[in-house]
């Protein structure tokens, strides 16, 4: 039976949502592939997105011939289809694609920007299809509510608004659901059939909805004179829109990324915000058309200076988040709630203060903008605003992430978002006021001077305040302390070395007064210290270095630091002897603040040996053409979103073909705030890929007496069985003897002692249970969970049950050596640890 009007335009709006919905699936889905292949760096990722936006433009312009299709209707739900298609065959061409750039990167040395271009063109090949098809959906539809009879009161802009509400679903839903439950794989195929059902329907609703579009007259709103403006001023004015957009979208998710974390329920968050406030702009301004319709051009244009003027004001509260943090958290406590609890309801009050205001007034300008058609051509006009959006869109998002903030910083980047705002408002305005053209460079100009004059009385933010990671400092504040002086208290008790908002993530370095150490960390987040961490960084490199030249014989050639931080771990390293200690690191400003720790990391940048490459560590060793006997993987916790990728079995994998015959591989493995499970599940996926897999501890950090939560992996093919000889001869070496004297280990029997499992053991502790893959991501989705919980003890007693006897471990030796041995083992067991092991070493000792 034929569908009423009304009726059939509701299913219209319906499937749109739907087509939101799954659109941002894809753009999820998708960026999370190539991120495995092309590496998790910034360029990386902008490569990715400036190709899907960049369909995504093209599709506009193409959609723009919808004016001259009969059927519009149909000609939409066969791109549902053949969108729904494509993603179905997507896992094959990614696939040869990522056969074809790994084959072109391994066949000779590429430059960055060399290789930046082929990344770009990868991703460029396998999205361009789709997003084309994506981006020529909206004005199709254009083309259909627009015929729709005169009475009726949606409009374009409300059909951008349900597609944009459509997408924030999607956002959440693959963020907080299916991609944790089903993975990437299953999650792509289901949108996938979302989008052939949907197509299907459309086809359908066409056949069977008994309108011939034919019979209306093209629908166009009539604008007065005075709301009139010249067509190419309309499609500036939405390229400078799609520019600011995402240049705050760029700064909001770096500020918010110090403040809230970055795992990857804060960054859907934080996505899904934006696209909300873009969503509910549009819609608002559609609901109130009647109002809005009088004068067009005129409210446009305060639009545009009210959206810079807003921008403006909220990047002043960018340095007090974390004062609305912890004032959320204590108002969450209470009524009852735990942390973790309420983190998720946190996360989106303290992004919706950021990104929201803003957000309204962009997603206001797009519906907009659509009433400057200069003809009745509406789908024409539609895709050709939607298309120079995006163009702006993908500036905006390069220039924001690879230039203005590593060049400019965060803030004076938003001003620039800013300055677009307000020049096109301006002019706008001015323009409507029939102002020559050398009288609106005059206003323009005399604004923004006004503008950038006012910016410079006003006071910068305090950089420190933001580099202190409200997120994490929550753990220590106590219910009773105003959480003002708490933020207070932690900066005036530390001096800020160094800040620098880079390409990937904001570097700082403080100094504790009453200690004098200092600390590194990213985004807020502790990844380095000249004490607490001082263990830790120094085995990472020790342990391996030794465990290879005492069981295979030989020194160690080549080998490799995936992650620089401090440089201290590359810097013990080279107390080893070997040819060259290569280091991956992803973020350029990590040097300079290496180079605080020289008096630590034994002034390691300026050993011959070292060198440094700028790379995301997993892609350096997917295309390094060379094998390293040894590889230290020191990242930071695989709760943050892109690091986790480095925890997978086919990252494991990766590292494994990077190796020697014989070669080793360690891994660094946090024990505090990851559950039991999630612990085992690493251990699981590491020995799935290493069959002898040796799990060591970490001494007591200075003045505790528990040993540190922290656990380090060595992986090999072939076992690991240390000559007590060769390894007293190794860790008697001067340069190494001073190294290790800096955290307490004075001989062979102290390193042996801080084994925790053996391969035998690990196969019992890790017991049955799902590996961590690049598709589930099993570690990313779940470690975040455990974020505020205390892990620590039960993870410890876990490990505990399970330890062996280290001895046994080491080959050869007289009876007198290890005598030595067992005692000191027992020794070193007994304060903290198994004293019943302990007891039988030393009886053992004494039988000998």
């Amino acid at each position: 039976m034929p569908l009423e009007p009304r009726n059939k335009i509701a299913a219209i709006w319906f499937c749109f949502f739907l087509s939101g919905f799954s659109g941002l699936i894809y753009e999820v889905v998708w960026v999370r592939q190539f991120e495995l292949v092309f590496g998790t760096g910034t360029y990386a990722v902008g490569a990715i997105l400036t190709a899907f936006m960049a369909g995504l433009s093209l599709g506009g312009l193409a959609g723009g011939k919808a004016d001259k299709a009969l059927q519009p209707l149909k000609i939409y739900g066969w791109l549902e289809i053949s969108i729904g298609v494509y993603a179905l065959l997507f896992p094959t061409f990614f696939k040869f694609v990522q056969s074809f750039y790994l084959f072109l990167e391994t066949q000779r040395s590429l430059s960055v920007f060399e290789s930046q271009i082929i990344r770009f063109l990868s991703a460029f090949a396998l999205l361009i299809l789709p997003t084309t098809m994506m981006g020529a959906t909206l004005p199709f539809l254009s083309k259909v509510v627009s015929r729709e009879p005169a009475d009726h009161r949606w409009s374009v802009g409300r059909l951008y608004g349900v597609n944009t509400a459509g997408a924030v679903l999607g956002v959440l839903f693959s963020g907080f659901w299916i991609l944790p439950h089903f993975g990437q794989a299953r999650t792509l195929f289901a949108a996938a059939f979302l989008n052939l059902g949907l197509g299907a329907a459309v086809l359908w609703l066409n056949q069977n909805s008994g309108i011939h579009f034919q019979n209306f007259s093209p629908w166009k709103t009539k604008t007065p004179p005075e709301s009139q403006t010249p067509w190419n001023l309309a499609l500036i004015i939405a390229a400078l829109s799609g520019y600011s957009a995402m240049t705050y979208e760029s700064c909001y998710n770096r500020v918010l990324a110090m403040t809230l974390g970055g795992s990857v329920y804060a960054f859907t968050t934080m996505l899904a915000t934006f696209l909300a406030g873009l969503g509910f702009g549009a819609l608002a301004v559609t609901g109130f058309w009647s109002f809005f319709q009088k004068k067009t051009g005129a409210w446009l244009a305060a639009i545009l200076v009210l959206a810079g003027v807003t921008a403006l004001f909220t990047g002043f509260i960018f340095d007090r988040l974390g004062y609305l943090f912890l004032w959320l958290y204590q108002t969450a406590s209470s009524f009852g709630f735990e942390l973790a609890q309420s983190q998720r309801v946190i996360q989106f009050f303290v992004s919706a203060a950021v990104m929201m205001p803003t957000a309204l007034f962009l997603g206001s300008v797009f519906p907009l903008a659509i009433q400057m058609d200069p003809s009745n051509r509406i789908g024409h006009w539609v895709g050709k605003v939607y298309s120079w959006n995006t163009l702006g869109a993908i500036g905006g998002a390069f220039l924001a992430s690879f230039i203005f903030i590593p060049l400019l910083g965060i803030e004076l980047t938003l001003l620039t978002g800013a300055f677009a705002h307000l020049a096109a408002g301006v002019w706008l305005g001015t323009s409507l006021l029939h102002s020559s053209r050398q009288g609106r460079w005059i206003w323009v100009t005399v604004i923004l001077a006004g503008v950038l004059l006012l910016f410079s009385f006003l006071p910068g933010w305090n950089l420190h305040r933001m580099a202190i990671g409200p997120y994490l400092q929550i753990k220590y504040l106590r219910g009773d302390l105003p959480f003002a002086h708490f933020i207070d208290g932690r900066v005036e008790g530390t001096d800020l070395l160094f800040y620098r908002e880079g390409v990937s993530t904001t570097v700082t370095v403080e100094k504790n007064r009453a200690t004098g150490s200092i600390f590194l960390s990213n985004n807020g987040k502790p990844e380095a210290s000249s004490s607490t961490d001082l263990a830790t960084q120094h085995l990472l490199s020790d342990l391996p270095l030794l465990w290879f030249a005492s069981s295979r014989g030989r020194q160690v050639r080549q080998a490799a630091v995936i992650g620089l931080a401090s440089g201290i771990t590359s810097g013990a390293a080279l107390q080893h002897p070997m040819d060259q200690l290569t280091t991956v690191e992803l973020e350029p400003f990590m040097l300079p603040a290496a180079a605080l720790f020289h008096q630590y990391n034994f002034q390691v940048l300026e050993n011959p040996k070292f060198q440094l490459v700028l790379d995301d560590g997993r892609h350096f060793l997917e295309i390094h053409p060379g094998k390293f006997d040894v590889i230290i993987s020191e990242p930071s916790n695989p709760w943050i979103s892109g690091v986790s990728n480095l925890f997978t079995r086919e990252s494991f994998e990766t590292s494994h073909r990077g190796l020697t015959d014989g070669g080793v591989f360690c891994q660094w493995v946090q024990v505090y705030e990851m559950k039991l499970s999630d612990l085992k599940a690493i251990v699981r996926t590491f020995h799935s890929v290493f069959p002898n897999t040796y799990l060591f501890g970490v001494p007591p950090r200075p003045g505790e007496k528990a040993p540190a939560s922290d656990v380090v992996l060595l992986g090999s093919v072939q076992p690991l069985r240390p000559s007590l000889p060769r390894f007293d001869e190794l860790i008697k070496g001067p340069r190494i003897e001073r190294s290790l004297d800096q955290i307490g280990i004075h001989e062979s029997g102290d390193l042996v002692s801080l084994l925790r499992m053996g391969p035998v053991e690990i196969s019992k502790f890790e017991k049955a249970g799902p590996l961590n893959t690049d598709d589930n991501a099993l570690i990313e989705f779940s470690t975040p969970l455990s974020l505020y919980e205390e892990t620590y003890y039960d993870d410890m007693m876990e490990i505990r049950k399970y330890q062996c006897d280290p001895t046994a471990e080491i080959s050869g030796g007289s009876k007198a050596d290890l005598k030595r041995l067992m005692r000191r083992v027992s020794e070193d067991l007994f304060p903290y640890w198994r004293r019943d092991l302990a007891i039988q070493l030393r009886e053992k000792a004494e039988r000998l």
